[in-house]
């Protein structure tokens, strides 16, 4: 299960956790104000991209550019816009929209990958004993 997540997602989480730690010792006030809109492409699709290649049973799938694109027009509008009108501790920062489209330029060129080929291989082994296995009891 841990294979089904790329590598971007990994390190995409792991520094998101070392930020909010970090957070709570030290103040970099440009890294806690963006870092965290950067890293929500790689960990919110990279989770979505392993469910669907779960749900789907398809290894091989990968969003198509339309999907990212909605993504991350979704969430500026969500955290941008709609959000920061109902809760007043939040506020419009052009700044995190700019960070949400680099996040899905990095989500598309190193996390929109189908999952690795040992990966499948393992999977499709697993298939293929199983169906052999079906054919030899009926």
């Amino acid at each position: 299960m841990w294979k089904s997540f790329s590598l971007l997602f990994w390190i995409s989480l792991f520094l998101f956790a070392a930020n909010q730690v970090l957070e709570q010792y030290v103040t970099l006030t440009f890294v806690h104000a963006y870092l965290d809109d950067l890293l929500c492409g790689p960990i919110v699709l990279g989770a979505a991209l392993a469910f669907f290649q779960k749900l789907l049973s398809s290894p091989g799938y990968t969003f198509p550019v339309s999907y990212i694109i909605f993504f991350g027009l979704w969430y500026s509008l969500f955290f941008e816009f709609i959000y920061p009108s109902y809760d007043l501790r939040h506020h419009r920062d052009l700044w995190d929209i700019v960070a949400y489209a680099a996040s899905c330029a990095l989500f598309f060129k190193f996390g929109n990958k189908p999952l690795s080929a040992t990966a499948v291989k393992g999977k499709n082994e697993v298939r293929k004993n199983a169906v052999q296995t079906r054919g030899r009891f009926n």
